[in-house]
């Protein structure tokens, strides 16, 4: 064979490897490009992750977050002293293991008991809610930021009051000047229908100071933590007594006095005299708590149903209150 024909087919069989080698190299950068936009768009076109998987909640733009909130509708019926239906017939249907054994002791020995009603109340308890004017129980709500503080007053200010006071077996007594009792409530939102609410009994007392105090809502997340000028009593709170009671819904926390325990701390919080001079009553606290904001309590349509037929003078209509004839 001619050797210029031979070195030719040299020279073409080495173009042909070369243009063979640069096609391969371009299929296999092409390949890799594509396997990279499929990654990529499927991270891209992936949905969004569910809430209850991120660290935190995931909104939309432009939204704002709004803080959980809790309705508390607060009422305070008041009886004579040593009353059947508030002093037995109501605790009959009080749960009261719902609290700790140890305090529970604390609570007794300062005059204290609550716990809570799983169902209804007992008819004579809804004959002293439906009774109209001048024994009108009227019902009082109020919305907190979940977690937040709100003051329940108990009593009026008692120039001097002198009580005897138990911590941890420790029995004391103390005088207070210008004394008014409080019930600081907070309630915080757990699970999925339940709210805790914690109770605490307050001592204000003595004249009035200005200093700084934080907000009372300072206890929630979401609140600034500052500082603000206070003009108010001295307070003294027994922290040793937080009542912690877990509502589920449509349940009721009751706080009542031990009243054969006279001079406690109980009794200075839940009894009153009459003026003049009249005869001691007893009171109960009973609170119910729903999640949201703005909506009426099942309680609180019952109670401001008996209001409204009292103020055009209508006697309850029996079938729809359970109250007796």
């Amino acid at each position: 064979m001619n050797p210029q024909v031979r070195a030719e087919e040299r020279v073409g069989d080495s173009r042909s490897a070369r243009l063979t080698a640069v096609a391969r190299r371009r299929l296999t950068a092409l390949a890799v490009i594509s396997c990279g936009v499929c990654v990529i768009g499927c991270s891209l076109t992936k949905s969004t992750p569910k809430e209850a998987e991120a660290p935190f909640p995931v909104f939309s733009p432009g939204s704002f977050y709004q803080p959980k909130r809790c309705l508390l509708t607060i009422l305070m019926p008041a009886r004579p002293l040593q009353d059947a239906a508030i002093n037995d017939i109501l605790w009959s249907v009080v749960d009261r293991q719902s609290i700790p054994n140890e305090t529970r002791k604390a609570l007794e020995i300062n005059g204290l008991r609550a716990g809570i009603v799983a169902g209804a109340l007992p008819p004579e308890i809804e004959e002293i809610l439906s009774a109209p004017p001048p024994n009108l129980v009227q019902p009082y709500q109020v919305e907190i930021i979940d977690g937040g503080l709100s003051p329940v007053m108990m009593t009026n200010k008692i120039p001097r009051a002198s009580l005897f006071l138990n911590d941890k077996g420790q029995a004391m007594g103390r005088d207070y000047d210008d004394a008014q009792g409080y019930f600081s409530v907070s309630a915080t939102q757990v699970g999925r229908d339940r709210i805790l609410l914690r109770i605490v009994p307050e001592i204000h007392h003595g004249p009035l100071e200005q200093g700084w105090a934080a907000p009372q809502d300072a206890a929630n997340p979401y609140f600034q933590q500052e500082f603000v000028m206070k003009t108010g009593q001295k307070e003294e709170t027994f922290h040793e007594l937080m009542i912690n009671l877990s509502l589920e819904p449509g349940q009721i926390a009751v706080v009542g006095c031990e009243p054969e325990r006279s001079k406690t701390l109980g009794s200075f919080l839940l009894t009153e005299q009459e003026p003049n001079g009249g005869r001691i009553k007893q009171k109960i606290l009973l609170v119910k708590a729903v999640r949201g904001s703005g909506a009426d309590s099942e309680l609180a349509k019952k109670v401001s149903h008996f209001v409204s037929n009292s103020a055009r003078g209508k006697q309850p209509d029996p079938a729809s209150n359970g109250s007796k004839k």
